[in-house]
């Protein structure tokens, strides 16, 4: 059974616990700039979860550590992001449902993530890691093109 490299499972268990409250702690601090840095608090988020992947392709306790870790932060800046941009593009009536709708993606993403990650794991562990670095690195390309022509407009 996996189990983070060498981690027991009671310090797996503490492992993500902190990943957690990182991703609470940064997401209270965020409240006061995400409206200004909205944009780029989508990108950091991105190239840190790029990151946070490629360390995880290595085998060793600490690169776990800094996976969870990074993880955590990249997907707290990202969501941070796009509920604010949702927050902005929709009437102030209907704000309500249009977080309704997000949070209800969200939860069956991470439903189907869920199953997609463990039918990828029974075929080999390093996909768990190979998989989100790829997708991080398309959502950077394209993210980064975006910006681009923005600026450029």
């Amino acid at each position: 059974m996996f189990t983070g490299w060498g981690l027991s499972t009671v310090y797996w268990g503490y492992l993500v616990s902190a990943s957690y409250a990182a991703y609470i702690l940064l997401g209270i601090l965020l409240l006061f700039y995400v409206d200004k840095y909205r944009g780029k608090l989508l990108i950091t988020g991105i190239i840190i979860n790029t990151v946070g992947s490629a360390i995880g392709l290595l085998e060793n306790t600490y690169s776990t550590i800094g996976y969870m870790l990074l993880l955590q932060v990249g997907a707290q800046l990202i969501m941070t992001a796009i509920q604010s941009e949702l927050g902005n593009r929709i009437n102030i009536d209907r704000r309500g449902y249009g977080m309704s709708l997000l949070i209800t993606f969200q939860l069956i993403g991470q439903t189907i993530g869920s199953y997609v990650a463990g039918e990828l794991y029974r075929l080999n562990t390093e996909s768990l890691f190979l998989i989100p670095l790829v997708l991080s690195l398309g959502l950077m390309v394209i993210n980064l093109g975006r910006a681009h022509r923005t600026v450029n407009e």
